[in-house]
């Protein structure tokens, strides 16, 4: 199904109890470069926003973000206009409890990166379990703040599509077949290629 400008619905809408699912997120996210893997996805032929494939980069790796319980978030606001399509800028939030000089620089540079969240509800053949922000513009820091005497001296962040620069679509799905494959596919990111 391909994104087209004049189309108006393409299939069923069902939002009851057959289709309602559990919200959120798991505790632990993928985030990657976006320069350095842009070129690296494989779309899917009929679904546009699918992403079946993330090839390895040379000495290139991505890196994962860890929380506890409803730490990360992620989604998406609509950019609605009378004269050109609609677009997305794409959202999400984590904090960061470390407090190493390496580890406030890490965060400082986050710069044009998109980032994977498996969501808690499963579906039996994966597909929409998988769900990616910043694949198309990139996500970078919005807000970053941090107080001492609140939420234990957390410091929040938070990532968006850079203005100007809104995604064609609300999410992106990453599925690689089945649940297991698309697991080891980003799992396997996580180191540099041999």
């Amino acid at each position: 199904m391909a994104y087209d400008c004049t189309a108006g619905v393409a299939k069923a809408i069902t939002s009851d109890c057959t289709t309602q699912h559990i919200g959120g997120v798991e505790d632990t996210a993928w985030i990657f470069s976006r320069k350095t893997y842009r070129n690296s996805f494989t779309f899917d032929s009929t679904s546009p926003n699918k992403v079946t494939a993330i090839a390895p980069v040379a000495t290139k790796q991505g890196y994962l973000v860890k929380g506890v319980k409803q730490l990360l978030d992620g989604g998406h606001d609509l950019d609605s206009a009378v004269d050109r399509a609609d677009r997305y800028t794409h959202y999400v939030a984590f904090q960061q409890f470390e407090v190493a000089s390496a580890d406030i620089l890490n965060v400082d540079a986050l710069e044009d990166v998109f980032i994977v969240f498996e969501r808690k509800h499963k579906t039996s053949d994966g597909d929409g379990v998988f769900v990616g922000y910043g694949l198309g513009c990139g996500l970078n820091k919005s807000n970053s703040n941090k107080r001492e005497n609140a939420v234990d001296g957390a410091r929040i962040i938070e990532l968006t599509t850079p203005e100007g620069a809104a995604e064609k679509y609300s999410e992106f799905t990453i599925h690689a077949t089945t649940y297991q494959g698309t697991l080891d596919m980003l799992n396997g990111l996580m180191t540099p290629p041999a």
